[in-house]
């Protein structure tokens, strides 16, 4: 990856937290499915493209931004143990 800086970084952000509510959002409206599943996939790309932009660009890496990297982690692995629920809709 190229150097960013700090916009670049917010719209990473920005992009991930869109995705992981997104994810909630579908999985309380429509439930467990493939799209809620590819949804959930992109969020975890995004998550690695934070944690790679973050390393590589150490000098921007501040403690929000760390502190994104870490919910956003979180929040991605609820989702994907929502998946393994027996009923299939977060409510």
């Amino acid at each position: 990856m190229l150097p960013m800086d700090a916009d670049e970084i917010a719209h990473i952000s920005a992009t991930l937290i869109g995705a992981i509510a997104e994810a909630r959002a579908y999985a309380k409206t429509s439930g467990i499915d493939d799209e809620f599943r590819e949804i959930l996939r992109y969020a975890g790309e995004m998550h690695d493209v934070l944690i790679q932009t973050l390393i590589e660009n150490e000098p921007l890496s501040t403690e929000y931004l760390r502190g994104v990297a870490v919910s956003t982690d979180n929040a991605i692995a609820q989702l994907a143990a929502l998946a393994d629920m027996p009923y299939g809709k977060m409510e």
